[in-house]
């Protein structure tokens, strides 16, 4: 694991190979489990997607955070942090070898130059567990918070609940 949220990370687990881990406690309490793979949401959605359906191209996640995953052809040095031999990558090529790239890219844009963005995405990034990362991320989850906030509001409005004195809810909340 590279980097985590600061709101769900365990300790020990940065910088680690966190299968490795996982796999020493499963031989540590004699389970009859063989560890394959351990995969994260969007690699599970986009895998488990394409089990039913074969030309699944990208499984997603809008949710705490906004990531996605797809599968890449492995030829002529397509990942550069992937160190093969010419011989090796041509055997990749050849084979049809495909490996699943996670993008994280709640990160996309954090040099803020390409996206345009409003008062209320700095705020909100000013507000996040780490201000300055993440930035399309924050403003992703601003843009669906701000859209359901302006339709809760307009229906309460229209239905002529909004601040009418017709809440349901009783208790000191409305005294």
């Amino acid at each position: 694991m590279i980097k985590g949220k600061a709101r769900n990370v365990c300790s020990g687990l940065i910088r680690h190979n966190v299968a490795s881990q996982l796999r020493e406690k499963i031989e540590e309490r004699k389970l009859p489990i063989e560890l394959i793979c351990l995969a994260n949401d969007t690699v599970g959605a986009m895998i488990t997607s394409a089990y039913n359906d074969p030309e699944t191209i990208i499984g997603a996640f809008f949710g705490t955070g906004c990531n996605a995953a797809y599968m890449e052809h492995l030829s002529n040095k397509s990942i550069p942090k992937i160190q093969l031999s010419d011989e090796d990558w041509e055997t990749a090529k050849k084979g049809g070898w495909k490996m699943a790239i996670n993008c994280e890219y709640g990160a996309f844009d954090n040099a803020k130059r390409i996206l345009p963005r409003t008062k209320y995405d700095e705020q909100i990034g000013k507000e996040s567990p780490r201000p300055g990362e993440k930035n399309f991320e924050n403003s992703l989850r601003a843009c669906i918070w701000a859209r359901f906030s302006d339709l809760t509001s307009w229906i309460s409005y229209i239905r002529g609940g909004w601040y009418s004195g017709d809440s349901k809810v009783e208790g000191e909340i409305c005294d």
